[in-house]
């Protein structure tokens, strides 16, 4: 959990974004926090090698919102 926790904030700080304002706005439909929240998902998944339902628990998303994020960081980087 506390890598998590790293890596949303190293995020953060790429996206010029205080942490505790991320954490504020975990759910909000912003397209900065989405994006936030999709990349910090990416990287969980490759670097973590999480399952899609885990990061959804820990991330507080369906696994389905997970699948669909990861896709989105996946056909931005192609």
């Amino acid at each position: 959990m506390q890598e998590i926790i790293e890596i949303e904030k190293h995020v953060c700080k790429m996206y010029d974004v205080n942490y505790q304002v991320y954490l504020k706005n975990k759910n909000c439909r912003n397209r900065k926090f989405i994006e936030i929240r999709q990349i910090v998902c990416y990287v969980v998944r490759n670097v973590a090698r999480l399952p899609y339902d885990k990061i959804g628990t820990i991330m507080e998303k369906n696994h389905a919102t997970i699948i669909h994020g990861i896709k989105q960081v996946n056909d931005l980087m192609t």
